[in-house]
């Protein structure tokens, strides 16, 4: 069971990739105001392709054309084009509710994978000399450190 963002991203990488085939862009998803997710690509692929290879007139045509290779996706209960080309879906209810059923089966163990490589982090703790006036660049480690 792969997570729901993942699941959204893949699905609209599968819409851009149907939509656009001439065009390798990975899809920009945000968390969105009006709906569960929002594509930005549209947007972003207008301004970096030309209209003929794009094949488009407007990011509001390039969003419509993401919008319709979404909507037999089963993941999503609503797809909506903005006029500026954003892309918003709505995740399915029926979805949700097959998706908890396989969690509640497998008694609540999300089966989170494990992150493939461990990375080594550094932290660089404050360490101010007390005799001398502290000054912007020890602010600077001790908000770094003490954030981490």
């Amino acid at each position: 069971m792969q997570a729901l963002n993942v699941q959204v991203k893949e699905a609209f990488r599968r819409a851009l990739a149907a939509a656009f085939p001439s065009v390798d862009h990975a899809p920009i998803i945000t968390v969105s105001k009006f709906g569960d997710f929002q594509c930005n690509s549209a947007m972003a692929l207008f301004k970096q392709k030309s209209k003929e290879e794009l094949g488009v007139q407007s990011p509001k045509e390039a969003g419509e054309k993401i919008a319709a290779q979404l909507k037999d996706e089963s993941l999503f209960s609503n797809v909506q084009a903005s006029p500026q080309g954003f892309v918003t879906v709505d995740i399915s209810g029926a979805w949700l509710c097959k998706d908890l059923k396989e969690i509640l089966k497998q008694k609540g163990h999300l089966q989170v994978p494990q992150a493939e490589k461990k990375l080594r982090v550094m932290v660089d703790f404050s360490s101010p000399n007390v005799a001398k006036e502290m000054h912007v660049g020890h602010l600077r480690s001790t908000i770094i450190g003490e954030s981490i």
